[in-house]
Parts: structure tokens; sequence; C-alpha cells
């Protein structure tokens, strides 16, 4: 058995997503949380939502949209979904399906919590979340393939080849899981019978020490199958085939030492096929088709100048959707920005990082919007790092809110876009303080105020019982989000590990005078795990602790009506997962465990799957390096 490697220094690792260039993790003015590769394969998970379902301050919301997350308590339309730099289309929901995105090709997940549109623009109100795909830096090949009970399988593959001229990884998965009904009262299923598969191809090539282009393309097809009910009985079988293709290309070139020049442009294609199948009769069929293409194009300077880091960028947006449920069933609208940030040494002993910078969108459909923001970090010994930021965020409204025309005759209303909306509007302040006296011991403690204009709500006149009732997206509320988040890592030796974390969310909507519908005031979570390196056992468990959350019926997806003033109350739950994988020989290990160990969820208010038992098998074959001669 080989001794047990120890783990490198946590700020060798370069990230990328603070700043929007790369820095190692430890010296990073504005605080990015990693999930690793070796995170991502002890986790069990198939796809990034269910990775961050157990993830401090993240908050996996799942609905006949998809599953879309909350930062701080913001809507998921709050919060910037990327992959490699490149946007989620969000289809015709208006939200990033992170169910969508499979793990098997993904190297890391970086997330910033907080308003990053000084750098972003539209979206990131609530944060970002980047998707980092693995590169193709090594030869090796692997396999895993995973079955469980319920019947559920998941299978995925990887083979990456490098050389002198460069590097080419292939990655593809399949995954299946079955339809719940978690309400057996009807025959309607809460959560849906799904089928993902698809595959990503990846090139490095080598083109010297100063020029570096990734370039990689990828295929996603998702089809998830479900049965609702109405009202008045009738029973309707629903299908949801959804394909994406997304190619980018990133080059960059060091024309000096000093400096760094890098470009982006990446295609998005979304297609999302609907039907809705009414059984023995045909008065409620539908079938819809939408396809939604996004073009992004982006350049970027860096300069070091003394002890200042300037970023200069440029990016652009092409965005078209076509719909039968937009009024002239297409839209289409472009957005250009440009953005400056200076990273600027104040001090060096004490280190003292100041961050200001400012971004300055150009949309044709409401015109100018700026936002600024201004950072700063100060490490007063090696062992304390305090963070501090205030800035503006904004949401450039969608495409179903700007142009839909929605008319259900069988309920008597219609639901109206208005093209004369503006963006929703943030201003954020925060701040933190990181402790690590040891090793083997880390804490934080951040505190967040946000306040939130010009939200974009469903207004309407008329009467759903007599019918003729008219809906209407307003800017008309205004909401406030605080909170604290704190977390504790525990290393007390090599093999053992805990991570506890513990999230204070007061979110209130102002305008109605009430909670924010959906938000739990307390969530917590353990991270558990633990290696026997004689053996080559490795155990862990994750645990997302999720308070009392109130709901508002107005506030749920297809319900329209009068604000309530009494809320429907969501009992506290505990979604815990285990996991042990057992090494055989060298690059074979099998595993076995269980997710949502005590069963939680709920038809309406919970709809995750129920328990689920799993045993698969993980087979990896590396290229080996000649050891240096003694």
């Amino acid at each position: 058995m080989d001794p047990p490697v120890e783990d490198p220094p946590a700020v060798e690792e370069i990230v990328v997503t603070g700043t929007r260039t790369g820095r190692r993790l430890g010296e990073e003015p504005v605080a990015v949380e990693v999930i690793t590769r070796e995170d991502i394969e002890r986790s069990g998970a198939y796809d990034v939502a269910e990775l961050l379902d157990q993830h401090p301050g993240v908050d996996v919301n799942r609905d006949v949209l998809g599953a879309s997350v909350r930062l701080r308590g913001l809507d998921p339309d709050q919060t910037l979904v990327i992959v490699d730099g490149q946007r989620i289309v969000r289809g015709a929901g208006g939200v990033a399906d992170l169910s969508r995105i499979p793990l098997e090709s993904i190297e890391r997940i970086e997330i910033v919590k907080g308003p990053a549109s000084a750098l972003y623009g539209s979206d990131a109100l609530g944060g970002v979340i980047h998707v980092i795909t693995r590169p193709a830096s090594s030869s090796e090949a692997s396999l895993q393939a995973r079955a469980g009970a319920p019947v559920s399988g998941d299978a995925s593959a990887s083979v990456s080849a490098a050389g002198k001229p460069g590097g080419i990884r292939a990655t593809g998965g399949w995954h299946a899981s079955p339809a719940f009904d978690l309400d057996p009262s009807d025959v309607a299923t809460d959560v849906d019978r799904q089928i993902q598969g698809g595959g990503t191809l990846r090139l490095d090539p080598d083109l010297g020490v100063a020029w570096d282009m990734p370039m990689s393309g990828s295929y996603t097809r998702t089809d998830a199958q479900g049965v609702d009910t109405t009202e008045g009985g009738a029973v309707l079988d629903r299908r949801t085939l959804t394909e994406e293709a997304v190619v980018t290309v990133r080059p960059s070139v060091l024309p000096d030492e000093h400096s760094r020049l890098s470009f982006h442009a990446g295609f998005s294609l979304l297609r999302d096929q609907y039907l809705s199948d009414q059984r023995e009769a045909a008065a409620l069929d539908v079938y819809e088709e939408t396809w939604e293409t996004l073009g992004q194009l982006s350049s970027q300077y860096d300069r070091h100048v003394g002890g200042m880091l300037l970023t200069f960028g440029l990016e652009g947006f092409l965005e078209a959707v076509r719909s039968p449920r937009l009024e002239d069933g297409a839209g289409d609208r472009q957005r250009g920005a440009v953005y400056a940030q200076d990273e600027w040494k104040v001090l060096a002993k004490p280190r003292l990082a100041v961050v200001p910078g400012v971004r300055v969108d150009l949309d044709s459909q409401f015109g100018w919007y700026p936002a600024p923001k201004l950072a700063a970090r100060l490490d007063p010994t090696a062992a304390v790092t305090l963070r501090s930021s205030v800035g503006l965020g904004w949401r450039a409204p969608s495409f179903r809110e700007l142009l839909l025309r929605f008319e259900n005759p069988t309920a008597g209303y219609v639901v109206l876009g208005n093209p004369d909306l503006d963006p929703e509007r943030s201003r954020t302040v925060d701040a933190a303080v990181e402790w690590e006296p040891a090793r083997a011991l880390e804490l934080s403690v951040s505190g967040w105020w946000t306040r939130l204009d010009d939200l974009i709500d469903i207004t309407g006149t008329g009467d759903l019982a007599t019918g003729g009732a008219e809906f209407v997206y307003t800017n008309v509320d205004e909401a406030r989000t605080r909170g604290i988040e704190a977390t504790v890592g525990l290393r007390p030796a090599d093999p053992v590990g805990l991570d506890l974390s513990y999230t204070l969310t007061d979110a209130w909507n102002l305008s109605d005078d009430r909670p924010l519908s959906g938000r739990a005031l307390h969530r917590g979570t353990v991270d558990f795990d633990w290696t026997v390196p004689v053996t080559g056992t490795r155990a862990g468990v994750r645990a997302a602790l999720v308070g009392e959350r109130p709901f508002f019926l107005d506030e749920q997806i297809g319900v329209f009506g009068a604000p309530s003033d009494e809320p429907t109350i969501a009992e506290p739950y505990a979604l815990v997962d285990l996991r042990v994988a057992q090494r055989i020989v060298e690059g074979l290990d099998l595993f076995a465990g269980v997710d949502n160990l005590f069963d939680a969820g709920e038809p309406d208010l919970l709809p995750i799957p129920p328990r689920l038992f799993y045993a698969g098998i993980d087979a990896h074959l590396r290229e080996r390096t000649k050891e240096p001669a003694p």
C-alpha cells in the first residue's frame, strides 16, 4: 500500500471567479469557496444540484422549472451560473437548471457570494457559481458505474491523453432515476422520471509558454417525464425533453512578464420540447417547442503596475428565443459592457488590499446600467483575514417577463409580459472574519445586508372565478435580506476531516410586510470524512439541516391571486447522505451508500427523491511518471 500523500497547501490552488483573473486561493482579495474534484468524487452526487444541496449557505430550490439555487436568500434568477466563463442558457423557465449539469466532466466549482455585477453584469446580485471543466493535462482513463434501489443507474467514463502537441479529454455519462409519487392519494407524480446523457470534448493544445487556448464542446440531453392532475380531475402525462449544446474557445497570451490578454468566444443552443397529453381526451393537449441561443464574446487585459493589478474588459452578448408563449413568437436582445478593476496593495505588512471596480452595461431592451463595487482585505496577522465590500447588483428582465403571452382558457386567465420593465436592483454591504490558528482548525464568520428594489412581480385585474382575469409583470416589490454565516473546519489528524456550518437568513418582503416565501431562517451543514490508509477505506457523511420555511401560495409558480397573510409552514427536515468506499487494488474501488437517509420530502413543499440505496465501482488508470534517479 502506498503511503498517504500529504495534501498540498490550499494557497497552491488557482481560482479565477473572484476577480476574473487567475490567483492563488490564499491571496484572493474576494472570498472564493472551492469544491474540488476530490470533493465531487467522494460526494456520490451525479449533478451540480445534488452536490450543492449540502454546501454551506447554498439553498437548492426544486420546482417544475428544475433545480436552481438561492444565495443569501435571493431568488434563483438573481444568482449567475457560468461554465468555463459561458453563461448557462436559462430556457423557458427563466432559471438556470443545475440538474442539467452532470459532474463527470467538472474539475472544480468556485462560488462567490455577494454582488458581482461589477465584473459579471446582470444576474449576479446574490453571487456567482462558476463550473470549471477538467483540463486535458495528463494521460488517464476512468470508469464509474452505480446501481440503486429504487431502480436507478449511473455510468460515466473519461479518457484523457496529453503529450507534446497538447492534450485531449473526452467525457461521457448516462444517468437514470425513476419517478416518485410522494402523495398516494392521486396519480400525480411529485418527482419526475429522468434520463440524462451527454458528453464533453476538451482540447488543450500546447502552444508554448506564452500561449494558452483551451477549447471545449458539450452536448446534454435530459428527458423528464411525470404525471399531473387538474382540479377538474383530468390526468395529464407530461414530458419535457431538453437538449443543450455549448462550444467555447478561450485563447490567452502573455505579451510580457507583467501582463496577460485573454479572450472568450462561446455559443450555446438550447432546445426545449414540452408535451402535456391528456388521458382519454385531447382538450388539454399541449405541445410547445422553445429554441434559445446565446452568443458571448469577451476580451480582458490584466497589467501589473507597481503594487497594483489593473483589469480592463469588454463583453458582448447576443440572445434570441423562439417560443409559442411569447407575444410575437420570438424575441432577441443585445448587450455590450465595459468593466475596469484595480487591485491595489496598499500595505505589505500588515497586508492591506483595496479593490475598486465598476462595470457599465448597455442593453437593447432598457438602456445602460452601471454597477460599482469596492472590496477590501486586511491581514493583521498570518492567522487572521478581514474582508468587507459594498456594491450594487442588477438583473435584466427575462424574455418571459418582457414578451410573454400565455392564455389558460380553462382557468380563465391570461399572463402578459411587459416590455417597459426596468432591471431589478440591489445594494449590499458585507463583512467577514477568517481565523486559522493552526493547520487543523479554520473558523470564519460573515454577515451581509442587501436591499432589493424594483423587483418584478405579477399583478392582475379581473376575477378568476368569473373568468377574464389578466395578469402582467410589473416592477412593484421591495425586499431586504440579511444574515450571518459561520463555518468551522477541523482536521485533528490527516485521515479525519469535519466541516460544520450555520446560516441565519432573514429575508423580508417589504412591499407586503411578510417573509419572502420558501426561505428557512436557520440552516446548517455537516461534512465528515474519515480515511483509513492501511485498509484503503474511506467513509463520509454529508448532511443539510433545514429549519421551518414559510410559503405563500400567491408566490408559487402557476398560482395567481392577492397576497395571502397566512403562510403555509413547511416542517424542518434533515437531508443526510452516507457513503463508504473500499480500495481493492490500486486503481479499483468499490463503494456503497444511501442518499436521503431519513426519507425527507413532501409533495408540495419539498419535492425531492426518497431514500435511495446504491452500490458501484470506480476504476481509474493514470500514467505513471518515472521516479527520479537517487
